[in-house]
């Protein structure tokens, strides 16, 4: 519906801009659940290491 709004209705942004804020609340939404809801802090491990 949001999407739709600022589409449609009022389009101050292109829906591509929200997407960029879709993706921000998402992460900052993991994080905040990480930490309070399990307890862990995340930390950065790349999931290939080269030698």
């Amino acid at each position: 519906a949001l999407y739709g709004f600022f589409s449609f209705v009022w389009s101050p942004l292109h829906y591509i801009h929200m997407m960029f804020f879709t993706v921000m609340f998402c992460v900052l939404t993991a994080l905040v659940v990480s930490k309070f809801v399990f307890g862990t802090s995340p930390t950065f491990e790349p999931a290939i290491t080269l030698r």
